[in-house]
């Protein structure tokens, strides 16, 4: 598996401006907090892009959903400062209803990194990791945009998935210092709304045993890394972007 930071510092000048997109509050330090960290303090521009406020995520304390989603758009400002982030978003899109809405939702990021001049995305993968349709959806998207727009596109991965053997793509890791580790353990317990002491205490234990981030980098071309059609949420389809040149899936 080839090192990341090597890659990324190889190819600066293209991905000094990368886009991290994600669903939820949480979602970017879960699958990208330490790479967010590594790229702010080697000099790069990273910037994130939240869609919705979780609003229908975990409610461990609070039955009101309007305070949650007040609580966890303070938390992602907070970590976003911790974490010395200069550039990050977070829309108040539908939690769950992503899929509903692909075309504002690909409007959106289409807008975010043609004004920003991205040169990166990093995203989920094509699984959604926990299988959330939200997670889904904005990994189509996300594959369409980079498609059309010669963008490097990076998907968080767990490293036990196969991807199909004909789909060109290359595995990432990142090697995580201690103190990047504690780090990324800092910003999770900054998400007290979400992520309780146990599952930190499960998370830093395997991240003290087996200390990185992994990402497949996803070739350019019109090729994706799944079959989306297996993950569809029941009910909808994905829409093609009729302002792009077509996705084969």
């Amino acid at each position: 598996m080839s090192s990341l930071s090597h890659w990324l510092i190889l190819h600066k000048k293209q991905v000094k401006n990368t886009l991290f997109v994600f669903a939820h509050p949480d979602d970017e330090v879960i699958h990208g907090g330490a790479l967010l960290y590594w790229m702010a303090a080697h000099s790069f521009t990273p910037h994130v892009l939240i869609l919705t406020h979780g609003e229908n995520g975990i409610n461990r304390t609070y039955t009101n959903r309007s305070r949650l989603t007040n609580i966890r758009h303070k938390e992602f400002i907070a970590v976003m400062k911790q974490a010395h982030i200069m550039h990050a978003s977070i829309l108040h899109l539908p939690d769950g209803g992503l899929i509903a809405c692909q075309r504002d939702t690909r409007s959106i990021i289409h807008t975010y990194c043609h004004d920003h001049h991205i040169g990166a995305i990093v995203t989920h993968d094509p699984t959604g990791g926990t299988g959330h349709p939200d997670h889904i959806t904005i990994s189509w998207i996300c594959k369409q945009l980079a498609t059309a727009n010669n963008l490097h596109l990076f998907y968080s991965i767990d490293p036990m998935i196969q991807y199909n053997k004909d789909i060109k793509y290359t595995r990432y890791e990142l090697a995580l210092s201690k103190k990047m580790v504690l780090k990324k353990i800092q910003l999770l317990e900054m998400y007290v709304s979400q992520i309780t002491k146990k599952e930190i205490s499960a998370i830093t234990l395997r991240l003290l045993f087996t200390p990185y981030e992994y990402f497949a980098c996803i070739k350019k071309g019109p090729r994706v890394a799944f079959k989306y059609t297996r993950f569809h949420p029941r009910g909808y389809t994905f829409v093609p972007d009729t302002h792009t040149r077509t996705v084969h899936v």
